[in-house]
């Protein structure tokens, strides 16, 4: 065990949960994970600003469902965890863990009520076809948040029991975080110059395994091999991210998703 491996090292809530010690390396550290942490909530907010955050002020690449109680929830929930998030890396890097634990107690409540409405809300996508991308069933893009919730949400939930392991504990976040962005580049992907052809890809796959790879190249950097919980939970990442285009067009797919819509109506 080392030394930032220890319960006096570890902060109690998220990235990055080691304490300022003053060493350099762990300078070098939170200055990683803060900038690499703010390019992700950047993406998501840059990517929901059309459709949520500045609804009717920029314009939309196309039409909209209307917002919905449920999906208002979802947003301002999933909203509240990313402005949480970026205050708990900051408050680290700043040297305030005493507020940063404090404030973490915030996430065992936020996070389990965000699965569930997160799940609803992809459940009461079917019948609301504008939310799916132009061009893919709704039936089919149920695949992406009965697939994605879950995945994000075991991430952040092994991440809360890990906060007294900070190396840990900063790998499951950051890696929840990873995937979290793709609903987000999933509706910027449109807008560039990206082949429609690899518009899904490059949403489900591509962005979140550019800032994984950041991650292993810095795990080699700063501990000379990748962690074992970078290289596992960076793989379920891209595996099912790579599964589901295969996936929502199957004919099992297809009938377990309208089972499941049927069920939620």
């Amino acid at each position: 065990m080392t030394p930032s491996d220890t319960p006096a090292a570890a902060a109690t809530a998220f990235v990055p949960a080691a304490l300022n010690t003053g060493v350099q390396p762990l300078r070098g550290e939170h200055r990683f994970f803060s900038i690499a942490s703010l390019a992700m909530v950047a993406v998501i907010a840059v990517g929901f600003a059309p459709s949520f955050y500045l609804r009717g002020i920029v314009p939309a690449p196309h039409p909209f469902e209307p917002l919905t109680p449920l999906v208002l929830l979802h947003g301002l929930l999933f909203t509240a965890f990313l402005m949480l998030f970026t205050t708990q890396v900051w408050l680290v890097a700043a040297g305030r863990s005493d507020v940063h634990r404090k404030l973490g107690r915030v996430a065992f409540i936020l996070v389990p009520v965000m699965i569930i409405v997160g799940v609803a809300t992809g459940l009461g996508g079917v019948s609301r076809p504008l939310t799916a991308p132009p061009g893919i069933s709704p039936l089919s893009w149920l695949a992406v948040p009965l697939s994605d919730v879950p995945v994000f949400g075991t991430l952040l939930i092994l991440g809360l029991a890990n906060r007294f392991r900070p190396v840990a504990h900063k790998r499951y976040m950051f890696i929840a975080m990873a995937d979290m962005m793709v609903p987000g580049f999933g509706r910027i992907a449109p807008l560039l110059p990206i082949p429609r052809a690899l518009v899904i890809p490059t949403g489900q796959i591509f962005l979140p395994a550019l800032f994984l790879m950041a991650l292993i190249a810095w795990d080699y950097w700063s501990r000379e091999r990748p962690h074992r919980i970078t290289i596992v939970a960076s793989s379920a990442v891209i595996a099912v991210g790579a599964v589901k285009p295969l996936l929502w067009t199957t004919s099992g797919w297809l009938h377990f998703a309208e089972w499941v819509s049927a069920a939620f109506r």
